[in-house]
Formats: structure tokens, sequence, C-alpha cells
């Protein structure tokens, strides 16, 4: 019986060794998961070193190793080089951002939406579809890629933002998540890992996590992910894809300029990645650079959200794919019963087709700059650094050490639905916390101007000063 040194040695995590059955390392593994998801272990815990938790155990160090890169594909820990192994921030939780019904007084600025104070628009649309002679076509199940005429009123509405592709490249799905499900489900296996910004969309850090797929945090700078950075991680990650928001990242409204966008694509050719983009409100004025789609089609699978800057309720994107992905794409769809409402995509269509959805864009597109303007406002210090003046949220650096839970919680008493930074990372960042504003769903501008006050009352009161 071997001699072990570690029995009375403290270790952050010590497993019940007479609980561990054979296969001895998918047994390690389920015991961590299982004190990861009982909150035995908290986020941010260091896990002993491999060597140290093998020697305790007396097992094989590179059964704990198998343990460890179980777990890390599972997203439940990763590992920073030279420091160690941690439990990942979101293990044990969820940190998708849904809407809630608000109590009275609470003022919206969490979730975000599309200016429906805008849906009379829409609404005539949706009249003038109702009066249709083949209305009734619209309620069967056919066309699972979307009809061909939605698809042509999808194509001819994208070659204005310069997406080029034909009908056989082009699918409808029920919205962007929708949409990205199905790209990680067809063109992804558990395992695989993905570049992302520092800070990205929360909901898509949870569907990774359900199919457990890795994602791989990459640091950006005002110009977007760094393409050094990208390709460092590429050599030590094995990284399969990329994940990116070109236009306005979510949530740090950080637009990728076009020499970073050449510069990605050179690193994204030499790995051999594909380019998930996805394009959040697409459609919006701007002078934004060619898309990736644009620059590199056969490695592209875009998202275009032109229809949620229409209206958020409509759950009706497109999606373009290049010629590699066709034929997993469109399987993927069929297989997984993906069908779009072909009622919603004739209303999107209808917009389209007449100009309404132009003045539709173009009213939400003059409201997200007064909702702008009143924010640079009340944090005059914070909008130079931003290029998104329409953009319908917007990143604001929070110099407060408190919890992410407790600063909502606390602004939710204070009356204003708000949410922190820690919702958007793979790994927490102890060193800076933001808050992300939704300009675009308060309903008015009084309401949003008195959320704005609020949240600058509640930072000047909380605020450390370094």
């Amino acid at each position: 019986m071997p001699i072990n040194s570690y029995d009375n040695y403290h270790l952050s995590w010590k497993p019940e060794k007479s609980h561990l059955k054979q296969p001895y390392y998918l047994s390690l593994a389920s015991a961590l998961a299982a004190d990861i998801s009982a909150g035995k272990l908290k986020p941010g815990t260091r896990l002993p070193p491999q060597r140290e938790l093998a020697d305790y155990l007396d097992i094989n160090f590179t059964t704990v190793t198998r343990s460890y890169n179980l777990c890390k594909q599972k997203g439940l820990i990763y590992g920073v080089t030279g420091r160690g192994t941690f439990v990942a921030p979101h293990a044990s939780e969820y940190i998708s951002i849904h809407e809630f019904p608000l109590q009275s007084g609470i003022i919206e600025m969490g979730y975000i939406s599309s200016f429906e104070q805008c849906n009379a628009i829409v609404a005539k649309a949706v009249q003038k579809v109702a009066q249709k002679q083949y209305l009734t076509d619209l309620l069967d199940y056919n066309y699972m890629l979307g009809h061909p005429h939605h698809l042509a009123a999808g194509l001819s509405s994208l070659e204005q933002y310069g997406i080029h592709a034909d009908i056989d490249h082009i699918a409808i799905v029920s919205g962007v998540m929708n949409g990205l499900s199905i790209i990680l489900a067809t063109l992804f296996s558990p395992g695989d890992a993905i570049a992302v910004d520092y800070y990205t969309y929360p909901n898509f850090i949870e569907l990774a996590r359900i199919m457990h797929i890795r994602l791989i945090p990459v640091f950006s700078d005002w110009e977007g992910m760094l393409a050094t950075e990208l390709d460092l991680a590429c050599r030590l990650n094995s990284v399969r894809g990329i994940y990116l928001m070109p236009p306005c990242n979510n949530p740090t409204t950080i637009s990728i300029s076009a020499k970073r966008r050449s510069q990605l694509v050179n690193v994204v050719r030499k790995h051999h990645l594909i380019i998930i983009e996805d394009d959040v409100f697409a459609g919006l004025p701007s002078a934004e650079p060619p898309t990736f789609y644009t620059l590199l089609p056969e490695q592209t699978c875009y998202l275009s959200d032109i229809p949620k800057a229409l209206c958020t309720g409509l759950r009706v994107s497109f999606l373009v794919f290049g010629e590699q992905f066709r034929e997993k794409l469109q399987n993927g769809i069929y297989n997984m019963n993906m069908k779009t409402s072909s009622l919603d995509a004739e209303i999107i269509t209808e917009l389209i087709h007449s100009g309404d959805a132009v003045e539709l864009i173009q009213r939400k597109y003059e409201l997200a700059l007064q909702a702008n303007k009143i924010f640079d406002t009340c944090f005059p210090l914070v909008g130079h650094k931003s290029p998104a003046n329409s953009s319908f949220f917007r990143w604001l650096p929070f110099p407060c050490d408190k919890p992410g839970k407790e600063v909502e919680h606390e602004l939710m008493k204070l009356g204003v639905e708000i949410v922190h930074s820690y919702r958007f990372t793979v790994i927490p960042n102890e060193d800076e916390h933001y808050l992300r504003v939704t300009l675009s769903k308060a309903g008015n501008s009084k309401k949003l101007l008195k959320g704005l006050e609020i949240i600058r009352q509640y930072i000047q009161k909380n605020r450390i000063v370094r």
C-alpha cells in the first residue's frame, strides 16, 4: 500500500476516494461535476494541481488530466497557463438574458428589444397579409428552408448590404438563436473549440455549454478582436470556429474595423476556421465595412437579423452559407424540424416589398440616435470610446467590486432592470466591471432618462476610487 503524503494536506477539493469506480476518469469527472452543481465548489475556486490530486487519490496523473479535460469540454472548469485550473464562473447557474414580467414601476434596461413603439407600421403589413388570396397556403408545413419568394425577398434585401448569394445558399430560420443552434448542431461536435470575444453574447455561452462546445475567449481592442491573439488561441487550443458580431458586438458595441477584418480573415484562412457571423440588428444605417461573408464566403455562415430590426416578435432571420456547409445545414434544418413560420416570413416580405421596411428602419435609427444622445448627456465621459452612436444598448464602466447578481438585485430594488458584465464572460474578469444598458426598451425618453439617472446615482454611491 503506497504511503499517501496528501492525506492530511490541504486541497481545495478532496473527492471521496471510496466512491470512485472504474473507469476512474469518468467517475472523478462525475464527482467534480456533482460538487460544482451542488455548490460545494464555488465559481472561481482554484482546483488542486493534477499531480497533487493524483497523489491524494493514489491514481495515475493522466487519469486526473482526462477528468479535468472532460469537465473543460463541458464548460465546468477552465485553465489559465501558469495559474492553474478553476471552476467556471457560470458552471452552476444560467446566465441567459430573458425578458421577465416586470413589477409596476420597473424600467426595463436589461432585455434588448427593437423600439416596439414602431409596431403600428408592422400591424399595417399584417392586415395586408391577412387579405391575400393565398393566406391559407402560409399555414402549411411546406418549404422547410423557406418559401422561394420569401427567400428571394431576403436575397434582395441583403444585396444592399453587400451579401451576394443565391437561393441554394440561403435559408430562413426562427431568429438568430435558432440559426446558431442549427450551426452548432450540424457543423460542430462536442469538445470542439470556438473562439469568441472576451465579452460575448451570454445566450451563445449557454448554447455552447448545452452542446458541450468549448469557448475560447480572445482579447480585443476598440477595433475588434486582436488577430495576433486569435492566432495564438488557435495554436494553443485547436480552435475550429470563430463567433463574431462585426457591426456591433453585444455587449461592448465595438465595431470591427475594415483593417481588423482583413487581419482576422488571414488568420481564419491559416487555421481553416468556420466563421459564424452574427449581424445583430442588420439593416440599421451605418458605414459598415464588408461583411466576413463578403470577404470569405466559402468559410462563413452569415446570420442576418434584419427582421429583428423590423420587429422583435417576428421570429425570422436569414442564414446565408458557403457551399461546403450547404448539405449539412439543409439536412440539419430538415432533420431537426426547424420550420420557420411562413406567416411571419410573409409579413417580413410584405414590409420589404412595400418599402415600409426602409421607413421602419429609418424611424428606429432616429429613435436610437435620440436615445444615445440622452445616454451621452448622463454619461459624457464614456461615449467617446464607442462608435455605436445608433446602438440599441451601451457598455458602461462600473468601478465597483460587488458581485454582479447583487448589483442587478440592488438596481432592481431602485426601479431599474439592468445586466452586469459577469453574464458576458467565459472566464471572469476580476479587474473590470461593466453594465450593459439597453436604450430601446424603456418605452419613452422620459422613462429612459429616469432610469439612466438611477444608474448614475447608484454608480456614484458605490464606485471605488483606485
